[in-house]
């Protein structure tokens, strides 16, 4: 069981062909120290690129408004008037309640680069600023926690039974998440 943090972020507005990759796995004997840690590099990377535009973390809600030069080009259309799309452009935090690998390679050519790549056989996004591309990534990320919250239940973590302790162990940095997550359990 592991936590997965990954991505692909514009260095700055309009270089689509200038991004960071970011992939980090966090594992520990304790489950909840491996999420903290993750969402813990999660947020140093957010600072850091709100930092690069003169700004300080606030809230996910204003992060979002905030990163959208990172995440988005701005195009509109391809070289051939065709609707230009950029879907993976993003950081996100992944859940993976079992690790076992179902395609690794690490000699993948991308942009040039030889790369690994590791797809595990459950994986699933908790939490993250992604381009969208018209998804309702809320929805998805709130279904995931659910799923995240009865793994943690079933399994027996050291955590405590009232959901409100639940709630704290399971919480994201999305503002919206608490009220509506208690009200679905």
């Amino acid at each position: 069981m592991l936590y997965i943090l990954k991505g692909e972020i514009y260095r700055e507005k309009g270089k689509t062909n200038d991004s960071v990759k970011i992939y980090e796995e966090f594992r520990n004997e304790n489950l909840i120290e491996a999420r903290e840690e993750c969402f813990s590099c999660y947020q140093s990377y957010i600072d850091v690129f709100l930092q690069g535009i003169g700004k300080e973390y606030h809230s996910h809600n204003q992060t979002a408004k905030d990163f959208r030069n990172f995440i988005y080009s701005n195009k509109t259309t391809t070289k051939l008037g065709l609707p230009y799309v950029e879907l993976g452009m993003g950081i996100s935090i992944s859940f993976v309640p079992d690790d076992t690998i179902e395609y690794q390679n690490n000699k993948v050519k991308i942009d040039g680069k030889i790369e690994s790549v590791i797809i595990y056989k459950d994986e699933y996004t908790i939490h993250g600023l992604e381009n969208d591309g018209g998804n309702d990534f809320k929805n998805i990320y709130l279904e995931n926690l659910k799923f995240e919250i009865d793994f943690y239940k079933k399994n027996n973590f050291e955590i405590r039974n009232e959901l409100d302790g639940l709630a704290k162990v399971i919480k994201t940095p999305i503002d919206y998440h608490h009220r509506e997550f208690m009200r679905q359990l």
